[in-house]
This record gives structure tokens, C-alpha cells and sequence, in this order.
């Protein structure tokens, strides 16, 4: 998920780096300060995501651990400082197709498998 209101950090969901913590070892580092409802964990994940021309946007992202109901939550840090142009491309095609805003809709942004891709 971007999540452009979300101003402090990005997340990853415990889950998920229980699931994947083998390949993700050594990207795994304890963290120390105060993240409201957070772990005491990081993972600096690679993420490959494809937008609806087809073109690549790939970025590494520190990620806290954190319970939230999404796998991952990009933040608007690394939305501005990895992901800018996907982000100002999906908020385009949200604004030139009035028609995706309904019960059947299903986002055209997908993850491509990488190193260590989270699904």
C-alpha cells in the first residue's frame, strides 16, 4: 500500500518477514527509538513494482515491523524519495478513469519478483 499519510515511516508486516526472515537475515537490524505500535525490527527490502505502461520502478526501502493489515505500507518518504514517479503515475490514472473507483476494481501496480520479493 502508499500511504501518503503516513509521515514517519514505511512497514512490513511481522508475518511476512517471519515468513521470508531466511532470505531477509541480513537485511534484518534492530532499531531503538520510539515507533508507536512498532517492533524493535527493520528489514531493508528491494521492491520492484510495474506500472500501467509498463515501466520498472525499483528502490531499496528501510521497512519497520509492524502489525498494520497490510503486507507493506510505503510511506510518503520513500514515496517521494524511491517512488515518486510511480505514485504520481497511479494518482493520474486514478484522476483520468473516474470508472476505478467501483466494487470491481483491482490495482494495475503489482509486485515483480526480485531478490527479495514480498508478495
Amino acid at each position: 500500500m502508499f500511504d501518503s499519510g503516513a509521515l514517519h515511516a514505511s512497514y512490513i508486516d511481522p508475518k511476512v518477514v517471519t515468513r521470508y526472515r531466511k532470505a531477509l537475515r541480513s537485511k534484518i537490524t534492530p532499531i531503538r527509538g520510539s515507533v508507536t505500535l512498532g517492533d524493535s525490527e527493520a528489514v531493508q527490502v528491494y521492491l520492484e513494482f510495474k506500472d500501467d505502461e509498463g515501466k520498472l520502478h525499483t528502490g531499496t526501502v528501510n521497512l519497520v515491523v509492524f502489525e498494520s493489515g497490510s503486507h507493506i505500507i510505503i510511506a510518503l518518504p520513500d514515496i517521494a524519495r524511491v517512488f515518486g514517479d510511480l505514485f504520481l503515475c497511479m494518482v493520474r490514472t486514478a484522476m483520468d478513469n473516474t470508472g476505478l473507483f467501483n466494487e470491481n476494481y483491482s490495482p494495475s501496480v503489482r509486485v515483480i519478483t526480485g531478490p527479495y520479493c514480498i508478495r
